[in-house]
């Protein structure tokens, strides 16, 4: 009788698959300390990384992609691209200040939307394009930072060097407009987003309304300014609740770009 040998173990068994509507949400809650702050309420913070669509599903060159499936139900309320701008001023908004240093990083550019500019920062020439541009979002009216729109999908992967690198400039000395995007204003619910921790349950999406204003970097000249209302109604990956326990609609890749695009292209 054959010597039988000790039987190979079972192939681990793959874990289960999350579920991609399932969120995370981390809240923190600030305490507000000191005599100045009696009486004050504690506030929480807010982040949102917001979960996108897989690459092969998001359109790159302006076009329509595969539709995607969403459960998001209809409002009824859209935002399209304006068709005019609603404040060209062409000036320099009071209490703008001129920075005694160049553009040294992408930080350095966010000061625009906090009353700085560069005068040693390359003028914005129509007869010459395009024209990089940082695009730099607040997305929350409780909290203070911004962050950097560093890579937009909508811009296709065959686009000319030139005109990629206008929409996402490698040089930050190098750009000569920073659009600088606000939440202004906060709507109805558009829906409900779940999350998991600390214990399942659902937050309201609202609506955000924003302002999306263009300057100059050389001298903070306001070129162009309209309003937005965000139309990315997809539920974030990770979210810090904030005081109203809610997150916003987002504004998409290409209602930024179809909004600024004569002004980069042109």
């Amino acid at each position: 009788m054959p010597w039988a040998g000790p039987s190979a173990p079972p192939p681990p068994q793959p874990p289960p698959a999350k579920s991609p509507t399932r969120l995370i949400a981390l809240i923190a809650t600030i305490g507000l300390l000191g005599i100045a702050c009696a009486g004050s309420t504690a506030y929480g913070v807010v982040k949102a990384l917001r979960a996108t669509e897989p690459t092969a599903q998001r359109s790159l060159s302006g076009a329509a992609g595969p539709a995607a499936s969403s459960t998001a139900p209809s409002t009824g309320a859209t935002s399209s691209a304006p068709g005019r701008p609603v404040g060209v001023t062409g000036k320099v908004p009071a209490g703008s200040k001129a920075s005694s240093y160049r553009v040294r990083k992408n930080e350095d550019l966010e000061r625009l939307c906090d009353r700085w500019y560069y005068p040693k920062s390359p003028k914005y020439t129509a007869a010459v394009a395009p024209h990089p541009i940082a695009i730099s979002v607040k997305d929350r009216k409780d909290l203070d930072f911004r962050t950097a729109e560093t890579y937009l999908t909508t811009i296709p992967y065959d686009a000319e060097p030139a005109l990629r690198d206008a929409w996402q400039p490698k040089d930050p000395a190098k750009v000569q407009l920073v659009a600088c995007v606000d939440l202004v204003t906060i709507g109805a619910k558009v829906k409900s987003c779940r999350i998991d921790k600390p214990k399942p349950s659902s937050i309201p999406m609202k609506e955000g309304r924003y302002r999306l204003s263009l300057y100059e970097v050389a001298t903070r000249r306001k070129i162009f300014e309209t309003r937005l209302t965000g139309e990315d109604e997809s539920c974030p990956f990770f979210i810090l609740i904030g005081s109203d326990r809610a997150v916003y609609s987002g504004l998409e890749d290409n209602q930024l770009v179809e909004a600024l695009r004569r002004y980069v292209e042109q």
